[in-house]
This record gives structure tokens, sequence and C-alpha cells, in this order.
């Protein structure tokens, strides 16, 4: 069971409760700080007592007086009770007008139950006199020894020298949770020095307490403005601080805490250290798919006892992305967060930082992408757009992955950045689900000149850019990127024009254009194109994107074969093909003639020209019988 921590807050409201007295009824406890407790124990009241007091001349009433425990703490542990009633209870006066007297008794039975769901929140204990209650909300609270809901991204053990710093800092992360405005005041954030609460008030002047937006968007943990939170100890504090080395513990209002080591030194001279990586700097991953990475570990050495946070690019790592062992010297990261921070497919070489509270070490390593080729974009890959148009632009995609259509029904499975991560106003969020729908199609039409079959043959995912988002785009090219969640990356190019859409230059074939196939004779669909390989992006037959599994593609200007899978789902009759470069377009005409009969004996197809021959044959074979015969 997780401990958890139960302390009183009245030390520092007590002052305030004292002087909201000189009307009604009130009551206000002597507190203790107590030690580590679990949810389930029970906690003993012996030093505390409440007082009942009432002011002016009228204090004969005697009423019953009650009190009552917030959700998750009781007095009875068997019975969960909330409310302790300690009968009726007189208030009363010297006859002297204006005159205060206080009833003082010990609470009778004092044991409170913690359960779990005291964790977090300032607790209520509410006084029932007679009919009026009184309650207060600074009183108990009951804390998560280590949270596993925040990190400390940066300053966890950091040196602080009074004689070169100025000020103390630590800054939060909230991995599934938000910090909100209740965190922003006095009762937010308390600081435990060597176990002992600060009593923060505001008349520390320089308490701070902040939301920095900081830029973590590249390793897809883009931190929003509510889940971080930058705490500036007041300098009333630190300057009270003298060399040493100190324990820091942070209590939210949610119930979480975490620790911190601060070393106090006072030294003009002082220098960090610089330590070295002697194990893994410079290291290569090399990786197609999501399912490549692997943990990559750096050995340094330093004391790791010392170590406080990690860089990447000088952006700060969540601690829950990677590993120390003290034993070994090394710092291990993840292959979660690696596929993470390289999911936009670049080859890339990242700097790093271990810092410790003396010094730090500094290296790098390189992460290289691959693709597998697993995944196809269709068409179109070069788009030129109109400024102010309202047509939408449309991607079709293919797949091997017999999963690839289960990704488009969810759109957490596509991740769709322009001009980015890297660079570009859409890099910190990519694409917003507003901006653009995913879908899975079925081309086939019934006048197609392919077959039914060669539409069934693959399945297409299609992802549509809405036109308002294109328009906010500034004239010029742009990039489009495609990031799967199984780590494959796809790209495209967009040009945005305020002036017309040029017209694509008209690319000649060298051979194969106009050409008359049958495939009774011939197992070969050939044409050559006069234009550098290069320049290609896709290709069209009967204006529809076919995928590279059917063709292949060799230089000598551009040579395109059709395999014969493809083949034997041509119609007979006329063909269009289409091929898009990123400097021109190629097209021309072909027709398919596989004429065939079913012969009547045996079922088989013959062609017509073959029957032909046949009936003639047998004709002349006839007629020469027959002059034999007459001689």
């Amino acid at each position: 069971m997780k401990k958890v921590f139960l302390f009183i807050l009245g030390l520092f409201i007590l002052p305030a409760f004292v002087s909201a007295l000189s009307v009604g009824h009130s009551v206000v406890a002597l507190n203790n700080i107590y030690g580590f407790v679990d949810p389930g124990d029970e906690i003993e009241w012996d030093n505390n007592w409440y007082y009942l007091s009432k002011t002016g001349s009228d204090g004969s009433d005697c009423k019953a007086v009650k009190i009552l425990l917030s959700d998750g703490l009781s007095f009875s542990k068997t019975e969960k009770q909330t409310v302790m009633d300690l009968g009726t209870k007189c208030g009363w006066n010297d006859d002297t007008p204006g005159a205060t007297q206080s009833l003082m008794e010990p609470i009778v039975g004092s044991k409170i139950y913690v359960d779990n769901a005291a964790i977090g929140g300032l607790k209520k204990v509410t006084i029932q006199f007679g009919d009026e209650v009184v309650d207060y909300n600074v009183n108990f609270m009951v804390v998560k020894e280590n949270s596993t809901k925040f990190d400390i991204l940066s300053g966890k053990n950091q040196i602080f020298n009074i004689a070169k710093d100025s000020d103390i800092e630590y800054l939060f992360y909230s991995s599934d949770g938000l910090f909100d405005d209740s965190y922003h005041n006095n009762n937010g954030v308390f600081l435990f020095i060597n176990d002992e609460i600060v009593n923060i008030t505001d008349n520390y002047h320089g308490f701070s307490i902040d939301n920095p937006v900081i830029g973590l968007f590249r390793y897809n943990l883009y931190l929003s403005e509510r889940n971080s939170l930058l705490y500036k100890m007041p300098p009333l504090v630190s300057s009270t601080l003298e060399p040493g080395d100190y324990s820091i513990k942070f209590v939210f209002i949610d119930g979480e805490s975490l620790t911190a080591n601060l070393k106090v030194i006072n030294d003009a001279n002082y220098q960090v250290k610089k330590y070295n990586i002697i194990e893994g700097n410079n290291q290569t991953l090399e990786y197609k798919n999501k399912s490549d990475f692997k943990e990559i570990t750096f050995k340094i050495d330093a004391n790791m006892d010392n170590f406080s946070e990690l860089y990447i690019d000088d952006d700060y790592v969540p601690s829950k992305n990677y590993s120390i062992s003290i034993k070994d010297n090394t710092v291990t990261l993840s292959k979660e967060f690696l596929a993470d921070i390289n999911y936009s497919g670049h080859n890339e070489e990242y700097s790093i930082e271990f810092v410790f509270n003396d010094g730090s070490a500094i290296g790098k390593f390189n992460l290289t992408h691959t693709n597998s080729n697993k995944h196809e974009l269709l068409n179109p890959k070069y788009v030129d757009y109109k400024k102010e148009s309202k047509e939408k632009i449309t991607f079709d995609f293919t797949s091997v992955d017999s999963n690839f259509i289960k990704m488009f029904n969810n759109y957490d499975n596509v991740t769709i950045f322009i001009d980015g991560p890297e660079d570009g106003f859409y890099n910190y969020y990519g694409l917003f689900e507003d901006d653009f729908t995913i879908d899975t199609v079925n081309l086939f039409q019934e006048k197609s000149m392919l077959s039914k079959e060669y539409f069934d043959s693959y399945k297409v995912g299609r992802i549509t850019i809405n036109n308002e988002l294109l328009n906010d785009l500034a004239v010029g090219e742009h990039i489009i990127t495609f990031m799967f969640s199984d780590g494959e990356v796809l790209k495209a190019n967009i040009v945005i024009r305020t002036d017309e859409v040029p017209k694509q230059t008209e690319l000649k074939f060298i051979s194969g254009a106009n050409q008359v196939v049958n495939f009774r004779k011939s197992s070969e669909l050939v044409f050559s194109i006069d234009n550098d390989l290069k320049y290609f992006l896709e290709l069209y037959v009967d204006n529809v994107a076919i995928p590279k599994k059917y063709y292949s593609l060799t230089k000598g200007s551009t040579i395109v074969t059709f395999n014969q899978e493809f083949l034997s789902y041509l119609k007979n009759g006329e063909h269009t093909l289409k091929l898009n470069y990123s400097n021109g377009t190629a097209s021309t005409k072909f027709v398919v003639n596989n004429a065939e009969i079913d012969n009547p004996h045996t079922g088989a197809s013959i062609s017509i020209a073959v029957l032909g021959l046949a009936v003639i044959g047998y004709v002349l074979i006839k007629t020469n019988k027959k002059k034999i015969y007459n001689i």
C-alpha cells in the first residue's frame, strides 16, 4: 500500500480564525504534524481540543454540539462514523456587556480512520452548534508519498550558489492531469524543507507560480500551458538557507507529492564539472517501423546519485521516458520514447545532455529511418492549388498490411503535419480532426475498363484535407507528412498559388504509344517515356491510380512494364495510360484485343483466327479427297 502523509494546517491559519471569533460560534484545533501513515490506519488525537465561544451578554443558551468530518475521514473504523455528538453545551458570560467566556473540553474518542478517499483536497471539519453550522476547510490533507501523476522536469537535484544565483526554481510536469487555477495560490502547493512546512503567505514577496509553455512537441509530448507548472521559491525563504544539504518536498492540493534535493553553497569561484560519456556516445539506431526500436544506453563517468535531469535538443525529457542505474552509471532511453521522438521518419542527429547537481555531460545519438514501403500513397504526390479555391485535396493510400483499413477507423492512427513537425505553423499540433477526414473507399465503377476483380485485389484508405486549412497556408511550396501509428511515413508536396495553375508539359513516348495487344500472343505490356525516371510521381490506367505492385520502373529514360497479374484485369477494348512527373505528364491509349469463343465440345476458349484457319483447312481436305475419288 502506498504511503501517505497526513498533516494539519491550522498552525498557519489559527490567527485568522481567532480574530474571527468575535461573533457566533467556531472551532479552532491545536494541531501537530503527523508522520507517514497508510489509508486504513487510525490516528489518535491525543492533544487536540475544541473551543466553543460566545460573544455578547446573552450566553445562557444550551445547544447540542456535533463535530462532522469530511469524506474519507471517520471517527469509527468499523461503522465509518463521520459525526461525533458531544451532547448539550452552554456558553455563558460574566454579566459584562461584550465579555467573552469559553468552554474548553477534550474531544472524546478522537481516533480518526483514514481511507483511500481521503487522499488529496483540503478536508473540512464542521461544528454544528444547535441549528448553526460553522465549518472551515484548512484542516486535513492525506498525501501520496511519491507522485505518479506529476514529475519534476527541472530542479530535481540542484545546487544553489548564494554567491552567484538569485532564484531557486522547479519545473513540474503533469502527464495525466492539468495544473488548473487551484494550484495558483498558497494552498495549491505546500513547500516542506527538511520535513518542516514553510509558512508561505502573501508577505513573502516573490512567491511565484506560473504555467509556462515548454517545447516537447517534437517528441509527441507537447505540453500545453496547463501541463506544466513553474515554481519559484520565495526569496525570503531561499535567503534564509545556510550552506548545506536540504531535502525538499512539494505537496499539491490534489494529494500528490514530489521530493527533490537541494545543495546550498557560497563560493564565488565555483565551476560546474564537465563529465564524459564513456560508452554510447554518437551511437546510431536504424529502424523501419516502430517495432524495430530498441533501448539505447549511455554510460557516464559521474555519480548517478547526483543526477538531476535530461535534455534532448535542449528540450526537457520527463523521467518516465528513461531509467537510471546507479550501480552501472548508466541512463537508458526507452524504445517507446525513441519511437515517439523520431515519429517524423527523418534521419536525425540528436544532442543529449545529462545534468547533475554539480555538472553535466553532453553527447549525440542518431536515429536512421528507412521506409518499409509497407504503405503507398497512390495519388497525388504533387498538387498545384490556387488560393481561395473551394476545392478539397483528396489523398488515396493502399498497403500490403492486412490491418491497414483498420487504421482508417480512428483518427489517432494517422497524424498529419504541414511543414512539420520541425518547421512551420502547424508543427506544434499537426492537423486537428476538423481539418481533415479519413475514410475507406472502394474505387470500383461498373463502366470501368478494369475488371471488378482488380478493385477487389487491394483496399484504399482516403484522407481529405479541407479547403479552409489549405487557404490559410502561405503562398509557396509546402510539405505534407502522413505518419501512421505503425511508424510508416509518407509525404506529398503542395504548391499554393495566387495565379492560375500552369499547364503540365506534354512528354513524348519513345515506344508503346497507341499499341494494340493480344495477350494470347504476347505476355508483355511495356511503354517507354522520354523523361528522367527521377521525376516520376504516379501512374494511372483508365483514370485509376495503380499501385506499384502491378508494374516495375527502370531507367532508359522511363520504362514501365506491367506484370501478369495486372494484365489479367484488363478488359477487351480501349484503355488510357497517364504518367505524372514533377516536370510534366505523358498520356496515350492502348487497345486490348483478346477476343475468345468457347469450343462447343470441350468448353475451352479458342481464338476466332485459329478457328477460321481450322475451317479453311477442313474445306481444303474435303475438296482434295473428292478429286482423288473421281480419278
